[in-house]
């Protein structure tokens, strides 16, 4: 059965050292006959943000979007998460 985990982390800077794990979301399972849409809003106190993907089972294949907006653009403006572009 196909499934995919999804957590973010936070840091204090790009080496990750330290991150910690501010968020996990369920477990999606391959074989569920819908599309799931998840929405999180997180404080983030620290610079880096990363989420990881990870995939197991039986020829897994999910199609998977993250948008990171900032507080600041009051939801107006989505930001890539490019390591190169500190957040405003």
């Amino acid at each position: 059965t196909p499934t995919m985990d999804v957590i973010i982390e936070i840091a204090d800077d790009s080496s990750g050292t330290g991150a910690e794990t501010i968020f996990a979301f369920g477990q999606v399972v391959g074989t569920d006959d819908n599309t799931e849409s998840k929405s999180r809003t997180l404080d983030i106190d620290k610079r880096y943000v990363k989420a990881t993907w990870t995939i197991a089972g039986t020829t897994p294949s999910f199609a998977s979007t993250m948008t990171l907006r900032s507080a600041q653009d009051h939801y107006d403006t989505a930001y890539d998460l490019d390591p190169a572009r500190p957040l405003p």
